[in-house]
């Protein structure tokens, strides 16, 4: 933590109105305004030559001397770390309500839970999903489904991803785990609530419908017998005389809905689609709403039928539906629309991703990637940010000749912020199918965002594909030249194994050269490509597969890939690779840390800090000596000897994994971005 005191004086003696002001909201019942107030003052008080200067000539002024000490005695204790203003609030994609639907819980695909207890209003992190233990009987993992109960909102049920069913009786503050003895309960279980009546609960699993009738002390199964599914979901119409099941066929490929009018006894086929699976349904009394990601069906569960889509939501996948006084609302991965007579694209949604839609008594709500919005009638919206911060940054990357501009790579877009961090703005989204995974930018500051099929280069203000090889990773070096491994995940298919390529016409065919011989032939990859700054064809590669469990595959090539060769010394899982301006090259892995100064030649080995488990690193412009270190356990280590000595630097992050780190000490102060796995970017200064 850092302390200003004197500075108070100074600020105050000047009027500043920004720092009175954010002294003001320190004392908020809001945790937004508290966290903007931190922000303000951060930036305020971070110690600079500016600043000393300031207080030597306010010294030396005619003042009041007790005033002087009155202000000066005035503390203010700041993080190492505080949270950035960041566009993206998290990708939501489960929610839960309370009967009076005040009491609010939504997760975002990190598995991170948010509250809200004023029916949406602001938010607080309920739990850090995968990432800490959470109240008594030690609930973890990632949770993917939770349901209220209607009848009773202390009672609460999570669904995690392989640790299984954990209930909670009041409002969270333990847990025990539900149901463990029961077959194919481990992961991704749902629980459904009878509307009208509290003894009757549904189970829906994977592979099984379970009904329960003494509130979850018994189960019976109600699985269709002639079905067999992969199941999806499950919902009770409003009155409960009604059970709709659906989920994905594997024995015709199909995605097919049921319907259930006797509690579960007998089950009748309403709906088959080629290829899709319901997503979502939307019961408003006798009428049916069915959105798949591609289609829409409406009318009676006796008799759907296909209706109209967006023309600008062709090709794109659909996700929530509802019902709203302007009409029906459509949320997809990139947008949101309207119809009331023709569709009409809600523009503040313009290239968001929709997670889901809901109405909560008169105000209609929407889950979505940069956050939850609000609308009391569909049609005009407004932001719910307050106290919400989920945005997973997978990378950060810096152009070399605009040290302040820095790009950030979240899951669904990619932003850019010329003042290193401090304000960010949306360049690009709706990369695909696939989730973009990679961020660079080439010699002539050229962005280029990657996936495991597709590259997109940015040409101006626009967006253009570049290539599409399935399982490749791609190393950009200009607008047309690039480097390339390739893999495949099918052991069977004929070009299994891995590739590397050169490609000099924008990445649309590759040339391929040729591996040693002793590395083996793997099919599962992930490959990092590292190209020196001052040659290249000087090549780096890092390779992690499957089989190579405790070894990293380090190759060198000083011909841009025409001949390779092993480069030995580092040892581990998961390398990650980083350049210092001077040359030299760092390998971290899971055991230790590696520097060559000679290409990889030669390695120097460094003790990493003690329980560190490395995600992110980043090494400085000016002094290539300092390194900067982001851990699973959402730690940030520092050195300034080359790794011989480290010192905790992580004050004020979030205990979730640090995945991305840029460090810039170009200037009088110290400067570093953290990204994190689902909490967003925090900044630190004069460190």
């Amino acid at each position: 933590m850092r302390s200003a005191a004197t500075l108070v004086t100074i600020l105050c003696l000047l009027q500043d109105d920004p720092f009175r002001q954010a002294l003001e909201d320190l004392k908020s019942e809001s945790p937004e305004t508290r966290e903007k107030a931190q922000r303000v003052l951060f930036d305020l008080c971070a110690p600079s030559p500016a600043y000393r200067e300031t207080l030597r000539k306010c010294l030396e002024s005619e003042t009041d001397p007790e005033a002087l000490a009155r202000l000066a005695s005035i503390r203010i204790d700041l993080p190492d770390w505080l949270p950035a203003e960041f566009p993206e609030r998290g990708d939501f994609i489960s929610f839960a309500a309370s009967a009076d639907q005040g009491f609010l819980l939504a997760v975002t695909r990190e598995g991170h839970v948010y509250r809200s207890d004023d029916a949406g209003k602001s938010w607080r992190l309920f739990y850090a999903g995968r990432f800490q233990q959470f109240g008594k009987g030690a609930l973890n993992g990632y949770i993917p489904h939770i349901s209220i109960s209607p009848h009773d909102p202390s009672v609460i049920f999570f669904g995690t991803d392989q640790w299984g069913t954990f209930q909670s009786k009041d409002c969270g503050a333990s847990w025990s785990q539900f149901n463990s003895n029961t077959s194919g309960w481990r992961s991704n279980v749902k629980i459904r609530f009878h509307p009208k009546d509290p003894r009757i609960l549904l189970a829906c699993t994977q592979k099984d419908i379970h009904r329960s009738d003494d509130r979850g002390a018994t189960w019976r199964a109600v699985t269709p017998k002639s079905s067999k599914l992969h199941w999806n979901d499950l919902i009770f119409s409003p009155d409960g005389s009604e059970i709709h099941g659906w989920g994905s066929d594997q024995a015709d490929n199909k995605g097919k809905l049921f319907v259930s009018r006797d509690g579960g006894t007998e089950w009748n086929e309403v709906l088959a689609l080629a290829g899709e699976s319901p997503d979502s349904i939307l019961i408003d009394g006798t009428n049916l709403v069915v959105l798949s990601p591609r289609q829409l069906w409406m009318g009676t569960s006796n008799q759907l039928a296909r209706v109209e889509v967006p023309e600008t939501g062709q090709g794109r996948y659909f996700r929530s539906i509802i019902k709203s006084p302007a009409g029906l609302l459509l949320g997809t991965d990139s947008g949101a629309w309207v119809k009331k007579e023709k569709w009409e694209e809600i523009h503040i949604f313009s290239g968001t991703s929709i997670w889901h839609l809901t109405r909560l008594k008169e105000t209609f709500l929407a889950f979505t990637s940069r956050g939850v919005f609000s609308s009391m009638d569909g049609h005009a919206w407004s932001s719910r940010l307050e106290g919400l911060r989920g945005a997973r940054i997978r990378s950060f990357v810096r152009s070399e000749n605009r040290l302040q501009t820095v790009y950030a790579l979240t899951l669904t877009a990619a932003y850019a912020s010329n003042d290193f961090g401090r304000t960010w703005s949306l360049i690009g989204g709706n990369f695909g199918h696939y989730a973009p995974c990679s961020l660079q930018v080439d010699q002539d500051g050229r962005l280029f965002v990657g996936s495991s099929s597709t590259t997109w280069a940015r040409d101006g203000e626009s967006w253009n594909k570049r290539s599409e090889f399935m399982w490749s990773t791609y190393r950009w070096l200009s607008d047309q030249k690039c480097y390339a491994v390739r893999g495949t995940h099918d052991h069977s298919a004929p070009d299994k194994g891995l590739k590397f390529a050169v490609s000099t016409d924008a990445g649309k065919t590759l040339r391929y050269t040729k591996f040693p011989d002793d590395i083996p032939s793997l099919a599962a990859i992930d490959a990092q490509i590292h190209v020196l700054r001052k040659d290249e064809n000087r090549i780096v590669l890092a390779l992690s597969t499957i089989e190579a469990t405790r070894k990293v595959w380090l190759l060198r090539s000083k011909d841009g890939g025409e001949n390779w060769e092993e480069s030995t010394g580092p040892m581990g899982k998961e390398p990650l690779l980083a350049e210092s301006l001077d040359g030299c090259v760092w390998c971290v892995t899971d055991i230790g840390a590696w520097i060559s100064s000679d290409h990889g030649a030669k390695w120097n080995r460094s003790p990493l800090p003690e329980g560190a488990s490395p995600s992110s690193i980043s090494v400085g412009i000016k002094d290539p000596s300092l390194v900067l270190l982001g851990t699973r356990e959402g730690r940030v280590y520092r050195t300034r000897d080359g790794g011989r000595s480290w010192d905790r630097l992580d004050g004020g992050l979030p205990a979730v994994p640090i995945d991305a780190l840029v460090v810039n000490d170009t200037g009088s102060e110290l400067e570093a971005l953290a990204g994190t796995r689902g909490m967003g970017i925090f900044r630190l200064m004069g460190k």
